[in-house]
């Protein structure tokens, strides 16, 4: 990847685009089927909260990775568009979220892991097609990537991935 971790606490739309993927805040969400794609929490008239990476799996199935688990303990208090209305967005029947936490709490690299992992599943996307993935694999892609909880050896998966 082309990409540095100069501004871990920021990331712009050309460091997203610059790794070939698309995203969206909150409220403009149109997911396509078989992309994982980044998506800011915030509302499009917001500066951005929070990155996380959607997928519309199928027409009846979505997947939602938010690098601070499906229990992110940082709400803003701001009027953020919750995990359901993202949900929403995504139109479909079930929607399965990635049930560990990778990111450390003490860090604002949510976006570096969002384009890191977005990039993870569209890979292994392309690999298997055309048969459709589960969750439960594209579950497994990322635990063998990052495992079960957040570590300080995660940030430094990230640093080498985004290395010069």
């Amino acid at each position: 990847m082309s990409v540095r971790i100069a501004n871990p606490a920021e990331i712009t739309a050309q460091d997203i685009e610059n790794n070939a993927l698309q995203w969206a805040m909150a409220d403009t969400l149109d997911p396509i089927i078989g992309k994982a794609m980044l998506c800011n929490t915030d509302t499009h008239d917001g500066g951005g909260i929070h990155w996380i990476v959607v997928l519309k799996i199928s027409r009846e199935v979505g997947y939602i990775f938010d690098p601070l688990g499906p229990k992110n303990p940082r709400v803003n208090s701001r009027a953020m568009p919750t995990t359901t209305t993202i949900i929403a967005q995504l139109n479909a029947m079930r929607v399965h979220l990635y049930p560990y936490r990778v990111q450390a709490l003490n860090n604002s690299l949510c976006g570096w892991y969002s384009i890191y992992i977005a990039r993870l599943m569209n890979d292994y996307i392309n690999q298997v097609s055309p048969r459709v993935v589960t969750p439960e694999e594209l579950d497994a892609v990322i635990e063998s990537q990052f495992g079960k909880s957040a570590t300080r050896g995660d940030i430094m998966k990230l640093a080498r991935a985004f290395a010069h």
